[in-house]
């Protein structure tokens, strides 16, 4: 009998040779890794269409089941797990972290827009559902690959508000991924006696009822403050952050899903995006810790390291500062004198040698705090705390020698920077020819808006005190009236002395013309970006009105000029004298452009002659684009498509086009 058999069933028997003298263990990883390799294909292609009804339930918690296996969850494993050349288990796992941020961002998506996919609705329920699984993710951020931990950020970060929404009950597992993320990032630190329930109004406690966070058991112990450790709390604050901040988005915004075979399932009102029930949790589980946590953030600060570990950690630690004082975050149950008492402590240790990053991060706080075109510059009497971090500011800038801290020229950050030996010369009017110099229009932006923002607060708040004296007519105000208006006097003195501190600074720092005024480098500085000029603009505004009422005499035209119709003009000029741009500022939301011109129009009114002076040659043009934009205004009204009342600033146009056409027959 020949021996000799065909080459191909060789290689099937050679084949069949090679698998049995595999180790079982090792057979049964490759089974693992490829039933999982080919279920993610399956997922992946249901990306796009944000659906997941072409993958059977089965197949998706096998998927789920099949990888929670597979990570590490103990020291040991992770840092064998950290090398990942060729390492197949690194590759599934940064592939399932992702497909868990995609899932939970797709599903809270859906939630904005009322309708969500019933197949991704019931994956998420068995994700969020099963205890640990969320908190076992924060294991691999002890893992030191920053891919990896980028990963379990935006995963933890998707999940972890869905414990609360589009559910008909609040799931624990929040709240114990709460406590651990908080007590990682204090440290261990002994909670204080302050309490942050005392600030929420009548009957909003009752929202935080049955949650126990157990910090009082906490032992208190050293900060540890290795670049290691600051890294991991980093990602823990990010994660935070995240969770505070998960329903920014509008309802319009939401995406729809793109397969038209999707079962949509439409949810009841108490199942969609519950904000307000998350940011309770958060403001319950900060509430025995904030003074550990801002002394946290203090102690690094002070601590004047320049390590990136550092860098980043009192970043994203401010990024949580400023959400929960911002008036974006709707924290309306909550005042913001609770979050920001500690703010004013921040500044004095900031140095010239502090990183631009950790400045930007300062400022962007303080910024939100006084948020003077949205929030303070509404309200008739304005909050004592954002007035008194405006104090604290005037005095650094003042007395301090604050400005010229800001490391304006060691940093040239995305969006920041500016030369002055740029390749147009001319269509930077405002700048001197050969100026070698770079500098961070940026940061030099934010610091400018928060110096106008404390001048204006300081002068309103100051005026605000004079009225109330002046509102009392008996006889034992008469001396509160006269005190009332020698504080103004001061006031006046102390705002004029800030315009030339920040004069000279501008003009040292920036290649601006000499003889150009205050005004004019402000609005050339801040026209980058609409909501920051429109917000410089009436602050300006309302400094001028709160110091020269009409009929006193304003000073005279000069370098600190800030009369407001020559701003005005500026702002004209910034747009091409166009008036439909002033339409668009109207119409959106996203700037205070609607206070700025109300107000405006106000003072052109009880002082037409000043407006008229002021514009001089530029009378026409101006009243021109005001009348152009009065009857824009008419033609919307007309057909009812203006988004509010716009009632008030229209009769106030009319007002001025009444005013004009007297002008004309005198």
């Amino acid at each position: 009998m020949s021996t000799y058999e065909p080459a191909c069933k060789k290689r099937l028997l050679d084949t069949g040779q090679l698998v049995i003298n595999k180790p079982e263990s090792e057979n049964l990883q490759e089974c693992l890794q490829s039933s999982i390799n080919r279920l993610h294909l399956k997922i992946e292609d249901c990306y796009p269409q944000k659906c997941l009804c072409g993958v059977s339930v089965e197949d998706l918690e096998t998927y789920i089941q099949l990888n929670q296996t597979k990570l590490p969850l103990n020291t040991d494993i992770c840092d064998k797990f950290s090398d990942s050349s060729s390492n197949s288990s690194y590759d599934s796992c940064l592939l399932y972290l992702n497909f868990l941020a995609w899932i939970g961002q797709a599903f809270h998506d859906q939630l904005l827009g009322g309708e969500v996919c019933s197949r991704i609705q019931s994956t998420i329920q068995f994700l969020v559902e099963q205890d640990g699984r969320i908190a076992n993710l924060l294991n691999l951020l002890k893992i030191n690959e920053q891919n990896l931990q980028y990963s379990v950020m935006q995963a933890v970060t998707s999940l972890l508000p869905l414990c609360h929404c589009g559910v008909d009950l609040a799931l624990p597992a929040s709240e114990v991924v709460l406590k651990k993320i908080i007590g990682d990032i204090i440290g261990g630190h002994q909670q204080s006696s302050n309490s942050l329930l005392e600030s929420l109004a009548p009957g909003e406690e009752a929202g935080l009822d049955g949650l126990d966070f157990g910090f009082e058991e906490v032992v208190s112990r050293p900060l540890v403050s290795s670049n290691t450790d600051l890294d991991y709390k980093s990602w823990m604050l990010s994660i935070l952050a995240g969770f505070v901040n998960h329903g920014g988005r509008q309802r319009e915004d939401s995406s729809d899903t793109g397969n038209a075979s999707c079962n949509l399932v439409p949810l009841e009102e108490e199942m969609l995006c519950q904000e307000m029930q998350v940011k309770c949790l958060v403001i319950r589980a900060m509430d025995p810790i904030w003074p550990q946590f801002t002394g946290c953030l203090l102690t690094v600060l002070s601590s004047n390291s320049n390590s990136l570990s550092s860098e980043i950690f009192l970043s994203e630690g401010f990024k949580v500062w400023r959400c929960l004082i911002s008036v974006r975050a709707n924290l309306s149950f909550v005042e913001s004198r609770v979050f920001t008492t500690d703010l004013p402590s921040c500044l004095p240790q900031l140095s010239s040698t502090t990183a631009p990053s950790v400045w930007r991060s300062v400022l962007d706080t303080v910024s939100e705090c006084l948020c003077y075109g949205t929030t303070l510059g509404l309200q008739s009497i304005p909050p004592q705390e954002p007035c008194n971090l405006a104090h604290a500011i005037i005095r650094l800038v003042r007395f301090n020698s604050f400005l010229s801290l800001v490391p304006h020229k060691s940093s040239v950050g995305f969006g920041g920077s500016a030369a002055g030996n740029c390749e147009d010369p001319s269509s930077l009017p405002n700048l001197t020819h050969g100026q070698q110099d770079q500098y961070d229009k940026g940061l030099v932006q934010k610091m400018v808006l928060i110096v106008l923002k404390c001048v204006a607060l300081t002068t309103r708040e100051a005026r605000v005190e004079s009225s109330s004296g002046e509102s009392d007519s008996s006889a034992s105000s008469r001396e509160s009236i006269s005190s009332g208006g020698s504080d103004m006097i001061i006031i006046e003195r102390t705002m004029s002395g800030m315009y030339k501190v920040l004069d000279a600074w501008i003009k040292e720092i920036l290649p601006v013309l000499p003889h150009q005024s205050l005004q004019e480098s402000l609005l050339h500085l801040l026209q980058e970006q609409d909501d920051v000029l429109i917000e410089g603009l009436l602050c300006l505004l309302d400094t001028h009105m709160a110091l020269y009422i009409p009929g006193k005499k304003e000073p005279e035209p000069g370098l600190l000029d800030t009369n407001p119709t020559r701003g005005f003009l500026t702002l004209l000029n910034l747009i091409s004298r166009d008036s439909s741009v002033l339409l668009d500022f109207l119409v959106s939301n996203e700037t205070c452009f609607l206070l700025y011109l109300l107000r405006y129009l106000k003072f052109v009114v009880k002082d037409w002659a000043g407006f008229v002076s002021s514009c001089d040659s530029n009378y026409s043009d101006a009243i021109q684009i005001l009348i152009d934009l009065k009857e824009s205004i008419a033609r919307l009204l007309s057909k009812s498509l203006f988004p509010y009342n716009i009632g008030p600033v229209f009769r106030l146009l009319e007002k001025v086009e009444t005013f004009h056409l007297n002008q004309k027959d005198c």
